[in-house]
């Protein structure tokens, strides 16, 4: 074989590898995040249904308001059962929007009401990752139901409009300037990207829950924001689509993922070494079979690694 055809050789064994890998990555992301996942939405969902109920069970009316005693929650804890028919959504809210709180379920943002309470409660979710809760966002329409539920009480909202903003908005997740009980999911958009961020806005159509309401977290100044779009959508209201430039950052490799990526040369290093010293057949299969679990097993953490560092609701 030519010096040019072993190069060729080589270029196509790399790029066939480069190939897998990636589709690899796209299975694991579809699917491999989803495994956690759902753990952590079984031990929330355990969590929740053994919280004692503070008031009797009801579902909120506006004669009949339902005022529920929200105990603390520190980050990570179960919140309440978010469940959207239109979209086949039934998820437990975790308290929180860290990325390990988002890996676990949609997320609340810490210092906005409560379910129930007057003001903007804000939840974030994946929108292709970890179970993709938010993947049918966009599917909403005004009138749609949206359930918030702890034991013994149901908040009803329906949605009011959706949005689409600034990555970098995060006033969409603070106060409205305006009486009422609302609720804002966000997440990326479009599917597959973090270009723009998607934002749906619904209102408690029962009577809010009149308990202390934590404080608002400080809205940062970034320039002309979407907030007040949003409030102003009345009662079976829409909007148009706002557009922004896309402004999502490049993927940080960081230390973990050069580690777990040396780690995987390694791996794959000894493997080949070993079956090349092995001769009976036995024997190179049972090398062979140890050395792809080692490949399996340190690849599983290389792309959880690269996970996290996608942006938050990916």
């Amino acid at each position: 074989m030519t010096r040019l055809g072993r190069l060729a050789r080589c270029a196509g064994i790399v790029l066939v590898g480069a190939g897998a890998l990636v589709l690899a990555f796209w299975c694991y992301l579809q699917w491999g995040t989803g495994i956690a996942e759902h753990r952590a939405q079984v031990r929330l969902g355990t969590e929740l249904s053994q919280r004692h109920p503070e008031v009797p069970g009801s579902r909120g009316t506006p004669s009949h308001p339902t005022p529920y005693r929200w105990p603390a929650l520190p980050d990570g804890a179960a919140l309440a059962r978010l469940v959207i028919p239109a979209i086949a959504l039934d998820q437990v809210v975790v308290q929180g929007t860290d990325t390990a709180d988002l890996e676990e379920g949609p997320g609340h943002y810490p210092g906005t009401p409560y379910p129930g309470q007057p003001g903007n409660v804000a939840i974030a979710g994946h929108r292709t990752t970890y179970a993709r809760p938010f993947l049918d966002l966009d599917h909403l329409v005004p009138g749609d139901l949206i359930e918030l539920s702890v034991p013994g009480v149901t908040w009803d909202y329906r949605v009011v409009g959706s949005i689409v903003v600034s990555p970098d908005d995060v006033a969409v997740a603070g106060p409205l300037g305006e009486p009422g009980a609302w609720l804002t999911l966000t997440t990326c958009n479009p599917r597959y990207s973090a270009a723009t961020r998607l934002v749906v806005r619904a209102e408690l159509s029962s009577s809010p829950a009149m308990a202390p309401t934590p404080p608002a977290p400080p809205v940062p100044s970034t320039g002309p924001t979407s907030a007040r779009p949003l409030a102003s959508l009345g009662r079976g209201a829409t909007a148009s689509p706002v557009t922004s430039s896309a402004a999502s950052s490049a993927l940080s490799t960081g230390w973990p993922i050069a580690g777990w990526a040396l780690a995987l040369i390694g791996v794959f290093a000894v493997g080949l070494l070993m079956l090349r010293r092995v001769g009976r057949l036995p024997a190179r299969m049972a090398v062979a079979a140890v050395s792809a679990a080692g490949v399996l097993v340190v690849l599983f953490e290389l792309f959880g690694a690269v996970a996290n560092h996608l942006p938050a609701g990916y």
